[in-house]
């Protein structure tokens, strides 16, 4: 007996125009507020070094909301974590810590952002 073939649907979502950026970032080649050091996104946002493991990416193009950013912690740093400083639709900065220590570190970010005003 042969199965029923199979259509395709339309997949309704309320959450729309949402943007996925992913970041990867090598502290030792970042010079200035440029995309020097972004080792992927380089045409989403530039990266600056503000101090020791101090770090503000700014976005090309602006968000309508407040996105949604994860961090990945450096490898082989046991302990460390990130704080995100200020969040906005134009930028986020965020310092990573080791046992309590500011520390320079290379790591990826995955910014979830919106191109519409209104949450659903």
């Amino acid at each position: 007996m042969a199965l029923p073939r199979s259509t395709l649907s339309e997949v309704k979502s309320h959450q729309t125009k949402s943007v996925i950026m992913g970041f990867r970032v090598d502290e030792s080649a970042i010079s200035g507020n440029t995309s020097a050091g972004l080792l992927e996104g380089t045409y989403d946002a530039v990266i600056q070094k503000n101090g020791t493991g101090d770090y503000t990416l700014t976005f090309n193009k602006a968000f309508r909301r407040t996105p949604v950013v994860m961090g990945a912690a450096p490898i082989g740093l046991v302990d460390a974590r990130f704080n995100i400083q200020t969040l906005s639709t134009t930028a986020v900065r965020i310092v990573w810590e080791v046992n309590g220590t500011d520390t320079n570190a290379d790591f990826h970010l995955t910014i979830l952002g919106f191109q519409d005003n209104t949450q659903r």
